[in-house]
């Protein structure tokens, strides 16, 4: 039994959580300077490279061309934020667990018992 081959991807995708969340962070602390543009990670690209073993430790991060532009050329809209940030907490909160669960099932393996 390989661990690291276990552990990795919860490793993998904890770290791109992580990443969304520091991404979302820095629009919510930009939401009033003037100018600021909304950051956002290609999270769907990033999950790919995650899950198929490639490199996700540095994720492309690119500047929302999408989103409207206030009058003091600020993209960020805060309740957008905030729901984005809601989501990821979320999805954060449930890679833990999983990588609990994986950790305690790699644990009954090992000591030789059938259950948790």
């Amino acid at each position: 039994m390989n661990l690291r081959a276990e552990l990795d991807p919860f490793a993998r995708l904890l770290d791109l959580a992580a990443t969304q969340h520091r991404v979302i962070a820095s629009n919510i602390a930009n939401a009033s300077t003037p100018g600021w543009k909304r950051r956002e990670l290609d999270f769907d690209a990033a999950l790919r490279a995650a899950l198929e073993g490639g490199d996700s430790s540095h994720p492309s991060v690119r500047i929302d061309e999408e989103s409207p532009v206030g009058p003091d050329g600020n993209s960020v809209q805060l309740e957008r934020e905030l729901v984005d940030l809601s989501k990821n907490t979320l999805l954060y909160q449930t890679l833990v667990r999983s990588t609990l669960s994986k950790t305690s099932m790699l644990r009954a393996a090992i000591l030789g018992r059938g259950g948790v």
